[in-house]
């Protein structure tokens, strides 16, 4: 197996593993019931729907542009990627 095919896969996994971590955090958050935690969840709501609207447009514009359906798919990860990085830092930090 080539390392070509190994470097998209460890990240995706990588980014499964931090997505669980975000996920964990929100959970910790959420039954507080505070204002805090009615933000949070407006804004997970709001992330994801523009991480979607964003990855879609990347997507379609590296396949107009002629690129591999493999290149399209990392197009479209990128954004949930940077988002879920921001996320992971924000709530990881030490209040």
């Amino acid at each position: 197996m080539r390392l070509i095919y190994v470097e998209p896969w460890l990240d995706s996994l990588r980014l499964g593993f931090e997505a669980q971590q975000v996920i964990a955090a929100r959970l910790m958050r959420l039954p507080r019931a505070d204002a805090g935690a009615v933000l949070e969840a407006n804004r997970m709501v709001q992330e994801k729907l523009a991480a979607f609207v964003e990855a879609q447009t990347a997507s379609t514009y590296a396949l107009a542009r002629g690129a591999s359906f493999r290149a399209a798919v990392a197009s479209a990860r990128k954004p949930y990627r940077r988002r879920v990085r921001a996320n992971h830092r924000r709530l990881n930090r030490k209040s």
